[in-house]
């Protein structure tokens, strides 16, 4: 790939690191405006402060980025590591917990932490799936939640019994204007939501197991 100019060289990096301009804006910071503009037009000028963790990135030389140099002939072209640093720590809280989140956000001095790489609230939080037999999710799973989106048709959501010590996580069905909630275990059944009886403490984003 020498003799290539920076939007040729970004494009073949791409490619051969099967990485999408979101997953690369997650792992560098660089923002995404700024990839798709590389990406795209041919005069793009970028500052050295976008290029240099875009080749940090690839294990790369600036020079070699924006194509002055060859690339090293040892380059693992299709392995990358996920830059985690820049990524949005989530506190990893309980099931207790959950029921006044984030009202005592303060109460938890040093919380475990879940890194994500979706764009979330700052009163986002994780839970851990403690237990198996739940349908679509393996023991040890971490749940990422935001509280400040409201629960659609077939999303997952937290939610609290008032008369319970603890939330429940449930399968949010809506059908001709009421609002039902699956538990997971199938020994269970579907209750119907009652406002004066339940609350949302937030729905599930994303679920992960390399957390």
């Amino acid at each position: 790939m020498k003799g290539q100019n920076l939007r040729e060289r970004f494009e073949n990096l791409l490619a051969e690191y099967k990485i999408s301009l979101a997953q690369l804006h997650k792992n560098t910071g660089v923002p995404l405006t700024t990839l798709k503009r590389i990406k795209n037009d041919l005069f793009a000028n970028p500052t050295l402060s976008s290029l240099a963790p875009i080749a940090d990135f690839f294990s790369i030389t600036i020079n070699q980025l924006v194509g002055i140099d060859p690339l090293p002939t040892d380059l693992p072209l299709g392995v990358y590591i996920e830059k985690r640093d820049t990524w949005t720590a989530v506190p990893l809280i309980s099931w207790e917990q959950a029921i006044s989140w984030p009202n005592c956000q303060n109460e938890i001095s040093k919380p475990n932490v879940i890194s994500t790489d979706i764009e979330l609230s700052k009163s986002a939080y994780a839970l851990e799936v403690l237990e198996d037999g739940w349908l679509g999710f393996l023991k040890n799973t971490k749940l990422i939640i935001d509280p400040s989106i409201q629960p659609k048709n077939k999303s997952y959501a937290v939610v609290h019994k008032k008369d319970e010590r603890e939330a429940t996580f449930k399968q949010i069905l809506i059908h001709d204007g009421a609002i039902y909630l699956k538990p997971l275990n199938p020994d269970f059944e579907t209750t119907v939501f009652d406002a004066n009886k339940y609350e949302f403490k937030g729905v599930l984003l994303q679920a992960r197991m390399d957390a």
